[in-house]
């Protein structure tokens, strides 16, 4: 099968090459200028999304919000594409508390929240279908450990999958707001932020509507099976459920090199493909 890639700054390369792996066609083309070098000689590259449609994709996938003028163009040419939608970008960019409230999930913003442990529930759709399991991350957000340090966030995530089809923590977050995904057929991951009160209960911070965080790698760790098919059918409304390891966890640890995290200017970017 052919896959194309689609990124803003190269963060899903590694999923394309495992996909490479797979036996499948692969390239990928990155947007911003800073990450164009990232992966060169490892993949097969293209400069641009009509570069990258003229090798006629199969499958397009997106890995990052913002991009749903170039998903609107490939879902135009009848391309099944795996994120990136309008609504992927609506979902991320905006604040939608009262959309999620009047759903019946509880929010964060509608009160004092008294507890301070954050999770995210992510659940992959596939055109609107949710697909499980279900999993769960955790997520240090300090360049240190302890909590201590510059907040860079998402410097190291646990993860697991639900052994439940659909746990508590399921029920009062993405099933409250599945009627309105599946009229949108929404396709691709998405993570429902959360603080966890004292009294228990689930309240809503924000979505996040990608597959380009560090937690993504642990959540492939997990997946038996070919990473490719996934995405495939997923694209193509025919993923019905993920063979998936219920009863480990998975984690992941950012490296880095100086100047990170102090040193944030795009011109090192320019000089140090892959550091931001």
């Amino acid at each position: 099968m052919r896959f194309l890639f689609l990124s803003r700054r190269g963060d899903i390369a590694p999923v394309a090459k495992r996909v490479q792996a797979e036996g499948n066609e692969v390239w990928l083309a990155i947007q911003e200028p800073r990450g164009k070098r990232i992966y060169d000689g490892m993949l097969p590259k293209v400069p641009n999304l009509w570069a990258g449609l003229a090798k006629s994709p199969e499958i397009v996938v997106f890995d990052a919000v913002g991009q749903h003028h170039d998903w609107r163009t490939c879902m135009g040419k009848g391309i099944p594409c795996f994120g990136g939608s309008t609504l992927a970008s609506v979902l991320e960019l905006r604040k939608l508390e009262e959309l999620v409230a009047c759903h019946g999930v509880l929010c964060a913003n509608q009160g004092a929240v008294s507890g301070t442990i954050e999770l995210h529930v992510e659940i992959l759709y596939s055109r609107g279908k949710p697909v499980y399991p279900a999993s769960g991350r955790l997520v240090q957000n300090r360049f240190l450990p302890g909590g201590q340090g510059a907040k860079t966030r998402g410097e190291s995530w646990i993860v697991w999958n639900y052994a439940e089809q659909v746990p508590k923590i399921v029920q009062d977050t993405h099933l409250k707001i599945y009627p309105f995904l599946k009229d949108e057929t929404f396709t691709g991951f998405l993570t429902m932020a959360v603080l966890i009160g004292h009294d228990g209960r689930p309240y809503f911070v924000r979505f996040a509507a990608r597959p380009s965080d560090d937690a993504l790698f642990g959540h492939i760790a997990l997946l038996r099976g070919e990473i490719g098919k996934v995405l495939a059918d997923a694209a193509k409304g025919q993923l019905g459920a993920m063979d998936a390891d219920c009863k480990s966890l998975a984690c992941t640890l950012r490296v880095s090199t100086p100047p990170y995290p102090t040193e944030t200017d795009v011109s090192y970017g320019n000089s140090m493909p892959g550091l931001r």
